[in-house]
């Protein structure tokens, strides 16, 4: 749906019917106050929910789809319902409000022990909400297995520790994303929680350059803040990716983390062990420094994907990555030295399912692209 404001957007799969569903269906569209032009949102409207537009009930009269926006880019401050977690059938959760922040922050309602027990995605976007990111308790929200927070001219805020450091917090969780401004380092203790995670997407949104992702629903000039977040206090601890991360994370395939500031080296215990089902490494403008670890792909061989544009990575590309099974290297922005193109890089057989290597920014970076590569199934450079 395209819009250049306010944008509100909930979908409930079996959700609770009856009295109580519908009353609060109805307290949700006067915290709107209507939606123009959506059948069956106007204040005064009498039908019955399971008739309103982009509402589907199933056969008990409990909500199964809703979705509702507004589509004139009206400014206004929505509110996040306490009563939506009284639904205790609801699946799906998504709540946008791009043209307005939500001031009053995720009520605590929500993260309660007990609170949303089938809910299984909850998506909320907003310039920002109130009281930052917010500590979740051990019981709330059991069966969550997809949490995304596009929040970005949030405070600067850090990541709290209680998400990931007990396996009873979210321990059905499989894909976490959060795009905000963010302080601080990585917490270590989230290695030990997040058993089940399979997706990891942390991106700071007051870094220099930051971009919407180009799938994102969020219009590009909401994306934009309109002035550069406060300065924060960062908290005390190291700076650097948290080696103690190489010890969870069991089933992760994606970890993706953009314009945060953690200036160091690939930890030896990423490198040498650690993440054994890790398809796609993204680690963009992190302040990355060091060389690239020639047993990388050998270790890590599910890695498919690495991303290691605009850090400060020096060094020659290795010449063990000749037998990688990636298909993506994107090494660009770096400061990285000598051949392009190293010689076991060019024997048969090498880099056999390499699609796309990204070198440009690398001013140390020597030679031309040679004649008749081996590489199958290459397609940019």
């Amino acid at each position: 749906m395209a819009s250049t404001g306010a944008l509100i957007a909930l979908a409930v799969l079996a959700a609770a019917g009856g009295v109580v569903g519908e009353a609060i269906m109805r307290k949700l569209r006067q915290s709107m106050k209507g939606l123009d032009g959506a059948s069956g949102w106007a204040p005064d409207d009498s039908t019955h929910h399971c008739h309103w537009s982009r509402v589907k009930c199933n056969s008990r009269g409990q909500q199964h789809n809703t979705s509702a926006g507004d589509e004139r880019g009206a400014r206004r401050a929505w509110l996040l319902l306490p009563e939506l977690a009284q639904l205790q059938q609801l699946e799906d959760l998504w709540l946008s409000s791009y043209g307005a922040p939500l001031p009053d922050g995720i009520p605590a309602e929500w993260l309660a022990p007990g609170a949303f027990p089938r809910l299984g995605t909850l998506s909320l976007g907003a310039p920002s909400v109130g009281g930052g990111l917010p500590y979740i308790h051990p019981g709330a929200l059991p069966r969550l297995q997809t949490l995304s927070l596009d929040l970005p001219e949030l405070a600067p805020s850090t990541l709290p520790a209680s998400w990931g450091a007990d396996p009873r917090v979210l321990p059905m969780l499989r894909t976490l994303s959060v795009h905000a401004p963010l302080a601080g380092p990585l917490p270590a203790a989230w290695a030990g929680g997040f058993k089940g995670l399979r997706q990891l997407s942390v991106v700071n949104t007051a870094a220099p350059g930051y971009l919407p992702a180009p799938n994102s629903n969020q219009p590009a000039a909401a994306h934009k803040p309109a002035a550069a977040p406060a300065p924060a206090a960062v908290p005390a601890g190291p700076r650097g990716l948290p080696p103690e991360w190489a010890l969870g994370f069991s089933g992760l395939q994606s970890l993706q983390l953009s314009g945060l500031d953690l200036p160091g080296s690939l930890p030896a215990a990423w490198v040498e062990g650690g993440f054994p089902q890790l398809a796609i490494l993204s680690l963009h403008g992190i302040g990355l420094t060091g060389t690239l670890p020639p047993q990388l792909f050998r270790i890590h061989p599910r890695l498919s994907s690495l991303l290691l544009t605009g850090n400060q990575l020096s060094g020659t590309l290795p010449q063990a990555w000749a037998s990688a099974k990636a298909s993506q290297l994107a090494l660009s922005r770096n400061a990285l030295t000598g051949p392009a193109f190293p010689p076991a890089w060019l024997e048969p057989g090498a880099l056999p399912r390499l699609a796309s290597l990204l070198l440009a920014g690398n001013p140390g970076l020597t030679g031309s692209l040679p004649p008749g590569l081996a590489w199958p199934l290459f397609q940019e450079l």
